[in-house]
């Protein structure tokens, strides 16, 4: 067994793509552990439990609460990501296995005849551009519902099938008071969804509208007509090859898995028992001579981030994982939540830099002062997270107009460094100083107050957090 040691790419936690998932399947994991530290999950998973149906009733709360946003309406209303620039930056047989995968399953359903045009994105595909798809926490998802437009009755969130899933998975667990084993967000580059077992049933929440117990899916599917049970399946998951669970993760197409052995047969068997033996897809993955485990991290078990003292000590239980194992996946659920108390902050400049809409801002930016009549259009003065102590990207604040002292720091510090007018000297001398009650870029010739915008001589108070690529 081959030993793995951390998550190298920190930075794709703090906004994670479509494309960085894909390329890093334990990052929906940092989504789950993320939406735990959020009060927001825990006031709704109370009203869900107030139903007392549990796994019935998280699948109609989210389908009633929380609605989809259409790929063409994320590219129009979000902007695109350049896949030459994401198979850079990732590296392109993730890209382009992901992509090739995504548009293959749009010829399918347009050959059937049931390609909603909403989603089809194959001309964007063959233009080298993609809908920019950022899998949210739920407190993102709420934020986004300006997407949805108006309506009478404005959903909680808007969300993608990622989120949702992620969503599932951590309702489940505060339901439980722990994170079980067999708790699994399972899928393809075109869909996730959520699954578990427990010792009186099995459960599959299929995304919007589609809750199966396990003697639904038989009913649906039964095994004295195999036809069936595979077509059933093909229509909701044809290109399933990966699972992730509390364990870790097992890739099908990549024949790796970082899910112990015997663990990953017992989780296997889970699917095989609900699915049945006939789903061509399930009994490939079961068989497991070529896989090649690899070592999980070496931190210590997910399942432990539920404390007995309850959801206020959820994060305190994360940083101190995080302090002892900075490359852990609950390090990772802190960048994905944009904590402040992180091993290492400068991943969040990493992931900043990579905002699209931003960078449009930054072509237009000849001096400082072009950068600060940004800022000053900016209306809000809150965070989307309704706190100082979590970081907006700087694509966020554009869009919602809003954003803290600290979220306008980050914002006018990618504006600068993405100007290629701006003297090269101070691009590659800027930092972001935090104090307790303000913001500040510096570099050389340079002190800006983020949220009065001015120059000033000097930070008059103690540093409490400082922010550099070097």
């Amino acid at each position: 067994m081959t030993e793995r040691t951390e998550i190298v790419h920190m930075d794709r936690a703090v906004r994670p793509n479509i494309f960085d998932v894909y390329a890093e399947p334990d990052l929906v994991w940092a989504i789950v552990l993320a939406n735990l530290m959020s009060p927001f999950l825990w006031d709704l998973s109370e009203k869900v439990q107030a139903r007392g149906e549990a796994h019935l009733d998280i699948n109609r709360y989210i389908d009633a609460h929380f609605t989809h946003v259409l790929a063409r309406e994320v590219a129009e209303q979000i902007g695109v990501l350049d896949l030459a620039a994401e198979r850079e930056r990732i590296g392109g047989e993730a890209v382009d296995r992901a992509a090739a995968a995504i548009a293959g399953e749009l010829d399918r359903r347009s050959s059937l005849g049931r390609l909603d045009p909403g989603v089809d994105i194959r001309p964007l595909i063959r233009r080298g551009q993609f809908p920019s798809f950022f899998y949210a926490t739920i407190d993102e998802a709420h934020a986004y519902r300006t997407l949805a437009g108006k309506r009478k009755h404005k959903p909680v969130g808007v969300t993608s099938c990622v989120d949702e899933a992620a969503l599932v998975a951590g309702l489940i667990a505060i339901g439980r008071n722990e994170i079980p084993d067999h708790l699994m967000i399972f899928g393809s580059p075109t869909h996730y969804t959520a699954f578990t077992t427990e010792a009186d049933g099995a459960w599959w929440y299929n995304g919007k509208h589609e809750f199966f117990a396990r003697e639904g899916w038989r009913e649906l599917a039964p095994d004295s007509e195999p036809v069936l049970d595979q077509d059933e399946f093909d229509a909701r998951l044809p290109g399933f090859d990966r699972v992730m669970t509390p364990l870790g993760h097992y890739v099908v197409s990549r024949q790796e898995s970082t899910i112990p052995a015997t663990a990953l047969r017992s989780l296997l068997s889970d699917l095989s028992g609900f699915f049945g033996r006939n789903v061509r897809q399930i009994r490939e993955a079961e068989a497991l001579e070529d896989v090649r485990f690899v070592a999980p991290f070496s931190a210590e078990p997910v399942r432990d981030v539920l404390p007995a003292e309850g959801p206020e000590a959820v994060p305190k239980t994360m940083r101190e994982v995080a302090a002892r194992h900075p490359g852990s996946l609950q390090a990772a659920a802190l960048y994905c939540f944009r904590d402040l108390q992180v091993p290492e902050p400068r991943h969040y400049l990493t992931a900043a830099l990579r905002s699209h809409r931003t960078a449009q801002y930054s072509e237009k930016i000849a001096t400082v002062s072009d950068a600060l009549d940004v800022l000053d259009g900016i209306g809000g003065r809150t965070s989307i997270f309704a706190t100082r102590d979590r970081l907006s990207m700087p694509d966020e604040v554009l869009y919602f107009s809003t954003g803290t002292d600290r979220d306008r720091a980050l914002l006018l510090f990618v504006l600068l460094h993405g100007s290629e007018r701006i003297d090269p000297a101070l691009r590659s001398g800027l930092e972001i100083v935090f104090t307790r009650g303000r913001s500040f870029v510096r570099g050389p010739g340079l002190l800006v107050d983020a949220d009065s915008l001015e120059t000033v001589d000097e930070i008059d108070s103690s540093i409490e957090l400082l922010l550099a690529l070097s």
